[in-house]
């Protein structure tokens, strides 16, 4: 029987990154202290136009003299009804432009066949000052089913911000992890759904790199204790007590044809939904909500 899951939708505005102690909460890395961030604040972008579209972007700006520190995004589709997991993102990206506005690129997708349902996108992006930021960028081609995608930051520097993009997606691959492969490097993932593909395709990592912050330590909390089957695989996360979130990661951790991230909130707390866009009675995940956080 697959299981209905609960309602996430919420009335979401410009916010400050704070979070409290949650039980349970795994700390994965963590770094001497060298450097401190001023105040960040989310700020949440536009919804997307909604319709049935294949795909459909959206964006978040950092207000004038801020940068990108991370970001998210999710997709909603309206009615929840049997095709709603067909939509997944795909995806997640830090702007940091030269010169001119930083923000955070999301984008959605219909997994083939595609969903009758109507759907929007938005995209959430963490905000700062932080002397030093920059972004990285990885990227692979290829044909494997599966690619995995690695931008690194300097020895000196860590990552305060993942993303992921799927070059021209064509709605037969979905992003199964952005996250932090260790505390200097990130890694995008991706898996083509059960058919597959006949062509080569790409995949790029991001990482928010800088110097590191006081208190850096990222912290992590699966949906659940084992693999399962069910449709939605929901994740949340807090920073430990004193610390901030910077940003949010997702990981699958063992991501089937046809699951993928529908949701990466950077909110309180942070959130990571996985999904089904194509059903399978087979076990997969669970899914590791990860909190990147600091002073």
């Amino acid at each position: 029987m697959r299981v209905k899951r609960r309602s996430w939708a919420r009335a979401v505005t410009s916010v400050v990154a704070a979070a409290g102690l949650a039980g349970g909460v795994q700390v994965v890395a963590a770094v001497p202290a060298e450097a401190a961030i001023g105040p960040i604040q989310v700020i949440a972008g536009p919804m997307s136009a909604t319709n049935s579209e294949p795909t459909r972007s959206a964006s978040a700006n950092c207000p004038p003299g801020t940068q990108i520190i991370s970001g998210g995004g999710w997709v909603f589709v309206n009615g929840r009804g049997a095709d709603a997991d067909s939509v997944v993102l795909s995806q997640m990206q830090p702007v940091h432009p030269p010169s001119g506005q930083d923000s955070f690129v999301v984008l959605g997708q219909e997994m083939a066949p595609g969903t009758s349902s109507t759907w929007w996108v938005q995209a959430f992006a963490v905000c700062g000052q932080v002397p030093g930021l920059h972004v990285v960028v990885g990227r692979t081609q290829g044909s494997q089913p599966e690619q995995k995608a690695v931008a690194q930051c300097a020895a000196n520097e860590r990552v305060l911000g993942v993303g992921g993009n799927l070059v021209n997606p064509v709605g037969k691959v979905t992003l199964t992890a952005v996250t932090p492969l260790t505390a200097t490097s990130a890694q995008a993932v991706a898996d083509e759904d059960a058919t597959g593909l006949n062509s080569n395709w790409q995949l790029e990592a991001y990482a928010v790199c800088a110097p590191t912050p006081a208190g850096y330590q990222i912290v992590a909390k699966p949906s659940s204790s084992t693999a399962n089957s069910d449709p939605e695989q929901v994740a949340f996360v807090n920073c430990l007590l004193g610390t901030r979130a910077l940003g949010v990661a997702a990981v699958e951790l063992s991501p089937r044809p046809g699951t993928g991230l529908q949701v990466v909130f950077p909110g309180s707390p942070l959130e990571v939904v996985a999904v089904e866009s194509t059903p399978t009675s087979l076990l997969w995940g669970p899914t590791l909500a990860q909190g990147i956080c600091a002073t």
